[in-house]
């Protein structure tokens, strides 16, 4: 699904800001958890799209 590294482009730039712009629960997050739970809930979301097509 990320065959041209968008997804992870995405994550890259969210590094340094992820932690100001987030909700509390998420900016707790290590940099680690952040990049698991952010690609697991965009492939939720796709899933979702996918649904309704």
């Amino acid at each position: 699904m990320d065959k041209q590294g968008e997804l992870i482009a995405m994550m890259n730039d969210a590094r340094t800001d992820y932690k100001e712009i987030a909700a509390a629960e998420v900016a707790n997050l290590s940099w680690t958890k952040y990049q698991v739970e952010f690609r697991k809930t965009f492939y939720q979301m796709a899933d979702e799209i996918k649904k309704g097509e």
